[in-house]
């Protein structure tokens, strides 16, 4: 028989334990609501994202373009009772697009799935979170597959949500799509020590090497660019940083960082890094690497190795083989159970030179044939400026002048004092361009005289009296033509050289293009040129492309050197060419002003209408011999053979010569330089004016 002690010993037991359990309950109910006012669930906000709401046969919610055809489908469902099936009718994307917008708060990470089930292989579908994101694998036909997206916004506002479907090889008109469980997870965004994406503190930008493009790590609405690629073939060397720090890490132990990655293209990696030492460069600092980032998604960085109290975190972008990568970074965040303290945060400085050197020009004091002979000021042009520099000095004997690129943002420094032939160079001293060099050699024939004269332009072809090139036929483009003349004594070789609009380069001239002594060449539009017994060409890109309203005529030397430009406004569009009165040396002007002269144009030939251009013959059987003039004289004879007036002008219109010179007289022009004249001789109250060329 059990005593009363056992018994009362027995149940002082029991209860003891029972009020444990009850304690422990209430610990585990403390514990649970702690937990729970600690996270924010996630929640699915897309709305009939599992098509189960139909009205009349029309699935509810979602919009869609009419390149599709939206059946309900109850017999091949991934969940539910329902799924969507898809006819896709088009191979017009942009007409397959099925979307709905959803309210996003910035930071917050939207999980986006949907199930797909190809029913042949002749489509597929593509998600899109507020952008085309991945595609569907066609090829799995018969069977449920995933395609997911984490979308991390960085600002709050309306996005939509969907697919858009793609015609595949096969597409015969018809294919069938079914689409079943599409979710947006929300997840609030996580605490965080520092918020680089939305937070106030950011990455600080560094630029260590750039392309030709410029480009460099930017940051726009929470999210942080960069992109390297900088054309077709390029493979410039590009080193981009995002740095932030330094970090007093004392006590901390599992420093992380994550954030969402975008990649467009594929070829540059991003190098997660850290230091203790940061030497206010990144290039110039010995880092550690994290990690290696190859691939889109969310990245989650394990910082726990860095220690110290002066700890900089680092994102490399760099790449010069030509594969650039577009990466986006957003929802950045630096987190740890215990914060690191942000210490003073520098201004890193790389030492960039802060100046760009442009390609030397000349100026001439001087035009005289001839090699080695004129005085030549040397122009290098430059962007940018840098307070650094101390100093700009050249070896070659010149004086160093123009701007100065320590005070002065995008100027000219100047070398003076030097001639035709003559070596040069410019050199930087001081500061962050400290031996910055250019040099070169001023060509020799650099400030002879340029014989060539664009002497007629054509921009505005009349639309019925247009035909300049001959064909028989009026084209508005094909009949716009430029005119240039030699005023050389000597043929002129063009080969190479380049015609340009202001837009762009329109014409480049083929080998063995020679222009002869007061020789024309016209090159039209396109078009076949008929009817010249002057040179003519076809612009080699198929348009000279001037412009009516006003635009600009370049000529440039086979090695690009400007040699002649001649600007015009609005009165190029009256449907007639502009030309010089006079021929070769006067101003431009419409073409039906000028006296005697066709209203439209003259391609191939004078002006006419000066009495300094070849006007009229007047005096029977009229004469000139030798000409081109070779030994410094000539004779003229005509039927009447009387005493004439001889005038000489240069084509500047200046008169150079006059005298009344007797029947079979010599005419002495050995003290003329070589060169093109107008002629004019009046005998017996009669006139005749001819081209006379001394050599």
């Amino acid at each position: 028989m059990i005593s009363k002690d056992i018994i009362k010993k027995r149940i002082f037991t029991v209860l003891k334990l029972n009020y444990k359990l009850y304690i422990m309950k209430k610990l585990y109910f403390l514990l649970f609501s702690i937990l729970l006012s600690s996270f924010s669930f996630a929640q699915d906000v897309a709305v009939n994202g599992d098509f189960e709401s139909w009205t009349g046969g029309i699935l509810d919610t979602w919009t869609s373009e009419s390149g599709t055809t939206i059946t309900e489908e109850t017999t091949t469902v991934a969940q539910g009772s329902s799924a969507a099936n898809f006819e896709v009718t088009t191979g017009t994307q942009g007409n397959t697009d099925f979307r709905q917008a959803i309210t996003v708060t910035a930071g917050n990470t939207y999980d986006v799935s949907v199930q797909v089930y190809h029913m042949d292989t002749e489509s597929q579908a593509r998600l899109y979170a507020g952008d085309y994101r991945g595609y569907s694998d066609e090829t799995l036909t018969g069977q449920w597959q995933t395609i997911s997206y984490q979308y991390i916004p960085g600002t709050s506002g309306s996005v939509e949500f969907g697919l858009r479907f793609y015609d595949v090889a096969g597409f015969d008109g018809s294919s069938t799509i079914i689409i079943d469980d599409f979710q947006v997870v929300e997840t609030a965004a996580p605490s965080s020590c520092f918020n680089l994406s939305l937070g106030s503190d950011n990455f600080e930008l560094v630029n260590v090497t750039t392309n030709s493009d410029g480009d460099v790590w930017e940051f726009s609405s929470g999210e942080y660019s960069m992109n390297g690629y900088c054309g077709s073939g390029c493979s410039e060397a590009v080193n981009q940083w995002l740095i932030f720090g330094p970090l007093d890490l004392t006590g901390v132990s599992d420093l992380a960082m994550t954030f969402n990655s975008t990649e467009g293209f594929d070829g540059t990696d991003l190098l997660v890094q850290y230091t203790n030492s940061y030497s206010g460069c990144p290039d110039s600092t010995t880092w550690t690497t994290a990690a290696t980032i190859s691939d889109d998604g969310a990245q989650n960085i394990d910082l726990s190795a860095a220690s110290g109290t002066t700890v900089f975190v680092g994102i490399q972008y760099e790449d010069s083989d030509g594969t650039y990568s577009g990466w986006d970074l957003s929802n950045v965040i630096l987190d740890a159970t215990t914060c690191p303290t942000l210490g003073t945060r520098p201004t890193s400085d790389c030492g960039t030179c802060d100046i760009t050197l442009g390609s030397e020009s000349y100026s001439c004091a001087t035009n005289t044939d001839g090699d080695d002979n004129d005085n030549v000021t040397i122009m290098i042009p430059y962007t940018g400026v840098e307070g650094t520099i101390t100093s700009v000095t050249t070896t070659s004997g010149g004086t160093v002048a123009g701007d100065d690129p320590s005070t002065v943002t995008d100027g000219t420094i100047e070398i003076t004092g030097l001639m035709e032939g003559d070596a040069w160079d410019l050199t930087i001293n001081g500061g962050d361009c400290d031996g910055t060099t250019i040099s070169g050699t001023v060509p020799s024939d650099q400030c002879d005289p340029v014989y060539l004269v664009i002497n007629e332009i054509l921009a505005d072809p009349d639309a019925t009296n247009g035909d300049a090139n001959g064909d028989s036929t009026v084209e508005t483009s094909q009949d716009e033509f430029v005119e240039i003349y030699n005023t050389d004594a000597s043929s002129i070789d063009i080969s190479g050289y380049i015609l340009a609009d202001g837009n762009s380069d329109r014409h480049v001239f083929p080998a063995s293009t020679v222009i002869p002594a007061g020789g024309f060449i016209v090159v039209f539009g396109g078009g076949t040129p008929t009817g010249f017994s002057v040179l003519t060409q076809t612009a080699s890109t198929g348009a000279l492309g001037l412009n009516n309203g006003g635009d600009s005529v370049i000529l440039k030397d086979d090695v690009g050197t400007v040699l002649i430009t001649e600007s015009y406004g609005s009165e190029g569009g009256n449907n007639q060419s502009l030309g010089r009165e006079p021929d070769f040396s006067g101003a431009f002007v419409q073409h039906s002003t000028i006296t005697n002269a066709d209203p439209y144009f003259s391609p191939g030939a004078e002006n006419v209408g000066s009495s300094l251009s070849v006007v009229k013959n007047d005096i029977e059987g009229f004469a000139i011999y030798p000409n081109p003039v070779n030994n410094g004289e000539f004779m003229m004879n005509s039927l009447s053979n009387m005493e004439r007036s001889v005038q000489i002008y240069d084509l500047l219109g200046k008169q150079v010569y006059a005298k009344n010179v007797l029947p079979n007289e010599t005419v002495k022009v050995m003290n003329l330089n070589s060169g093109v004249y107008i002629l004019k001789v009046i005998e017996e109250g009669k006139t005749a004016s001819r081209k006379l060329v001394i050599q």
